[in-house]
């Protein structure tokens, strides 16, 4: 069976705390662990829930997700995170500044009106995203356990 990867939904916006939710526990490769209101609240839970993705969102009261991002980057750089925000293409130097800050990618919050819709390409944005993410997590593992003097090459039969 194959590992699941962990997620934490990070958002102020119960709505779509919940819509990111049910669209998480919608995909066979991940596992809701929990979420959070902001980005404090985040960082605490992750200290404790230990997750492998966090879906942070950008603008939220007492810890924004660009501030979140930097701390979670602090204290574990494994952890993966997709900025998931309202921001519209306008907003490109948000996008740029946490790409640059260590996340993995940036999902633009649906626009529709009507919850199932939003469920729905958000669903179809974020399950590739999650799937590229699990490769990535095995490849940096496979990359672990091979030192560094030895061929990479040697390695292209584990992954």
């Amino acid at each position: 069976m194959q590992e699941k990867v962990r997620v934490l939904v990070v958002d102020d916006t119960v709505t779509y705390r919940n819509i990111l939710s049910k669209v998480v526990r919608s995909l066979p490769n991940a596992e809701l662990l929990d979420t959070a209101s902001n980005g404090l609240i985040a960082l605490k839970k992750i200290k404790r829930a230990k997750p492998d993705l966090v879906l942070l969102d950008v603008v939220m009261p007492q810890m924004d997700g660009i501030e979140a991002l930097k701390e979670i980057k602090k204290c574990d750089r494994d952890i993966g995170v997709v900025m998931v925000s309202s921001c519209s293409r306008k907003h490109a130097d948000i996008t740029m500044t946490a790409l640059n800050k260590g996340a993995i990618d940036f999902i633009a919050k649906p626009s529709n009106r009507g919850i199932e819709q939003n469920f729905r390409e958000l669903r179809d944005k974020l399950k590739p995203v999650i799937s590229l993410f699990i490769i990535r997590k095995y490849t940096s593992k496979a990359r672990r356990l091979v030192s560094p003097d030895e061929d990479l090459r040697s390695i292209t039969c584990l992954l």
